[in-house]
């Protein structure tokens, strides 16, 4: 986690230890989370705010590989995170690739294609609480949903599982 959007839509970069990354000698990718509950954001500001801070990574000597942008927004929200997408595509290096956290919820959302036209990867979440009886995963609903999303994306994706307790 490289940032997090604060409730006024201000990136807030997250203490991280640069040095050791560096030292790692690894490709990394800064992951920036957007709370889905965030009612609007200034794009252009905060797509600004997020090269900033990808080039001060890269200044440090950092070999950033991605960006991923985790925002759990709802599916009437879906629109206009596309275009957020768009607009930071168009600006961000080519040698970057831009991956987004989806959500199960928008499998079923016509503006599924629209948000990841622009990104190279996806990564599904399939941890939920539906029913707080249930726990946190639901094995069988997560390979449903895999499935599903499966069958709509048309670009590569990794599958999100909890770390909290479970085993693969």
């Amino acid at each position: 986690l490289a940032a997090q959007v604060s409730s006024t839509g201000k990136l807030m970069p997250v203490s991280v230890q640069t040095k050791a990354l560096g030292e790692s000698d690894r490709p990394l990718v800064m992951v920036v989370r957007i709370d889905g509950q965030l009612p609007n954001f200034d794009q252009i500001r905060l797509i600004d705010q997020v090269l900033n801070l990808h080039q001060r990574w890269r200044d440090q000597g950092l070999r950033i590989a991605g960006l991923e942008i985790d925002h759990d927004c709802g599916t009437a929200k879906l629109p206009g995170y596309a275009k957020f997408l768009e607009q930071l595509r168009s600006r961000l290096d080519h040698s970057t690739q831009l991956s987004i956290t989806a959500l199960p919820a928008w499998i079923s959302s016509r503006h599924l294609a629209d948000v990841l036209g622009d990104v190279d990867e996806s990564v599904l979440q399939v941890h939920a609480v539906q029913n707080p009886t249930n726990g946190l995963f639901d094995p069988a609903q997560a390979g449903k949903w895999i499935a599903d999303y499966a069958r709509k994306s048309p670009i590569a994706f990794r599958v999100a599982l909890p770390t909290y307790g479970s085993r693969i």
